[in-house]
């Protein structure tokens, strides 16, 4: 499975939209390297079968929802239509995270 993640601020305003094959593993990245990181209050999750699917989904979500902080196009395939499952974390499990992140679990 791929994701497609997106990263919202407190105003439900979006930060970051990329691909990974661990959207988890891909956070911590963000925030051992991203300048918004502490702005993150939310993230939405799709799975897709397939990388071009995800890419496809990306590059249609970076030209209509214009996230704050993506920084230039990556995918270039031709859209499909792909088969998507979302999760979303509830706000007390996302804190949780959040706190476990910045903190190294000793919250």
């Amino acid at each position: 499975m791929i994701h497609l993640y997106r990263h919202f601020n407190s105003k439900n305003e979006l930060l970051y939209v990329g691909i990974s094959l661990s959207a988890v593993h891909r956070l911590e990245q963000h925030k051992r390297t991203a300048h918004w990181f502490e702005d993150l209050k939310r993230v939405e999750i799709e799975r897709f079968s397939s990388r071009i699917e995800a890419m496809d989904a990306e590059k249609r979500a970076l030209e209509t929802e214009q996230p704050k902080y993506n920084i230039q196009l990556k995918a270039k395939r031709k859209a499909k239509q792909p088969q998507i499952c979302r999760e979303y974390l509830t706000d007390r499990d996302f804190n949780r995270f959040l706190t476990h992140l910045r903190y190294g679990g000793n919250e």
